[in-house]
């Protein structure tokens, strides 16, 4: 593109400038996005850790998969609503697991911190949840309608395990080692998991087995995790994260994991057998709507936790990782809803036919809660309460089951609406706060008064042209300025060259010599 100008004050002639400018630049534009969401972001592993987390959601989608085909709906069902308490009672795990991320980030001088005393803590806790749990086995079989209570005693030691490996988790994310805690999941949560339980259940064990598989993930995992931290066990000295920052985490993470894992409880307690069971295969297949946001999320977090939630750098932070939660759950969701009877036909076989009703919705609805699970974690390094929303939507989405529950679409769109109303009801007191820092620290900023001058032109025209010829262009132009010429008024003509390969700029000094006015 090329840019002339004709300038005239009155009674001065005019003078013409021109210059050839680079061509616009149309390519690149996706690297420079890929650029601003990923700098310091795939840096010590955290690429390996979202790459990882991605195969062992898909190792897990295939556990869900394979087990459903050889348990059946109604087995299958018990299942899901006994994964499902997993996946909630591993958010107090997850919580300690921010909780310790967030401790090691904050500290000053960027050293490793000693473990052993935080571990010895984390043991106790872990054999008293396994305790609790084995006396509290008599009521969620009674709630779940199960006819045996081994599944629920198995599960037990799955506590203990997840205690210790959220604390040696939350260390070496936070020191930003996240190769090792991909190694740990890749191998443990996803092969060891996937392989003892297709065996474990056609040995007959049932849903016994496919939750003793489970436990046995989890002791892969921690075994994976203690060799790199071998000399911080060893070291002396006190290192116990806050806890008013683990007491928040624990809550508020709780209260975003029970909204996700609640549909399937509620499905277990208020339909049939055989609809809890197609509801439990659709909220499986509607998980692929997170299979990277909670890679994201935790990647990150330390990010976050490092500045307190304040500043450019947490402000920059929170938009990548919500452009990029957003992007990958919805459009997963959108691929759901498109497709939904494929979806489940690929991933269940016909069998789970009843679930392509709702699998498209339940999609929709964990996408928005994984976006408001990011504004979660935001809340939680700045320590605010707004992290608590997830609670009253829990409560809300329990309101709307009891009062709708009439089939799986209903109890589907019932999280719909939950999960909508979490999003909106936090996204907009963080984009107030954020807004509102952001004031703070712009009005902070000196203040420099700038006198303007007065204008030096009454009128600038903007003449473009795209191989019009020289001859054309130069009668034009004269016109154009005789026109102008003739009001009296201060003027600048701009011709822009829109990439002329006419040789049409030679018009513009063949003008000049010849100007008059």
């Amino acid at each position: 593109m090329c840019h002339s100008a004709a300038s005239r004050r009155k009674g001065t002639p005019i003078t013409w400038k021109y210059a050839r400018s680079a061509p616009e630049r149309r390519t690149g534009r996706f690297k420079t996005l890929g650029t601003w969401l990923w700098q310091n972001t795939a840096t010590r592993g955290g690429l390996v850790f979202i790459g990882a987390v991605t195969a062992v959601n898909l190792s897990n989608f295939v556990f869900h998969v394979l087990l459903s085909r050889l348990l059946g709906p109604a087995s299958y069902g018990a299942l899901g609503a006994l994964l499902n308490v997993t996946a909630v009672l591993t958010v107090p795990l997850a919580a300690l697991q921010a909780t310790v991320t967030q401790s090691v980030a904050e500290r000053p001088d960027g050293t490793m911190p000693p473990l052993g005393r935080l571990l010895r803590a984390s043991l106790i806790v872990g054999v008293a949840a396994v305790l609790l749990w084995t006396a509290a086995t008599p009521t969620i079989d009674r709630f779940f309608h199960l006819t045996s209570p081994r599944p629920t005693v198995v599960l037990g030691p799955w506590l203990f395990l997840s205690v210790v490996g959220a604390v040696l988790q939350g260390v070496l994310i936070g020191e930003r080692r996240f190769r090792v805690v991909a190694i740990s999941q890749l191998v443990g949560g996803g092969l060891a998991r996937l392989a003892f339980g297709v065996i474990l259940v056609k040995l007959g064990l049932g849903v016994t087995g496919a939750v003793a598989a489970t436990v046995i993930g989890s002791a892969v995992s921690c075994l994976v995790l203690l060799p790199p931290l071998r000399a911080q066990l060893r070291w002396h000295g006190t290192f116990v994260p806050r806890g008013k920052d683990a007491a928040l985490s624990a809550v508020s993470l709780s209260g975003a994991t029970l909204l996700l894992g609640i549909d399937t409880w509620l499905a277990r307690h208020f339909l049939t057998a055989l609809a809890a069971g197609y509801f439990s295969a659709a909220a499986t297949a509607g998980r692929i709507a997170l299979f990277l946001p909670g890679a994201i999320t935790v990647v990150y977090f330390p990010q976050l936790a490092a500045t307190g939630g304040v500043g450019p750098t947490a402000r920059r932070a929170l938009a990548r990782c919500i452009a990029l939660v957003a992007f990958v759950s919805f459009g997963a969701a959108g691929a759901i809803v498109l497709f939904p009877s494929t979806t489940v036909g690929l991933l269940f076989g016909q069998a789970y036919a009843g679930s392509a009703s709702a699998v498209g919705i339940v999609a929709a609805a964990d996408a928005a809660i994984g976006v408001a699970t990011c504004l979660v974690y935001y809340q939680v390094a700045r320590r605010s309460r707004l992290a608590l929303t997830a609670w009253p939507t829990c409560v809300f989405a329990v309101v709307l089951a009891t009062l709708f529950h009439g089939s799986i679409v209903v109890l589907a769109l019932d999280m719909l609406t939950a999960g909508g109303a979490f999003l909106i009801g936090l996204g907009v007191p963080t984009a107030v706060s954020v807004l509102r820092s952001l004031a703070e620290e712009t009005s902070s900023l000196p203040r420099v008064a700038a006198l303007l001058e007065e204008a030096e032109l009454d009128l600038t025209v903007v003449v473009p042209f795209h191989n019009v010829g020289p001859e054309r262009l130069a009668e034009h132009l004269t016109r154009v300025c005789e026109v102008l010429a003739g009001t009296g008024a201060s003027f600048e003509v701009v011709p822009v060259s829109d990439g002329s390969t006419d040789g049409s700029e030679r018009a513009l000094a063949s003008i000049h010599r010849s100007a008059t006015w």
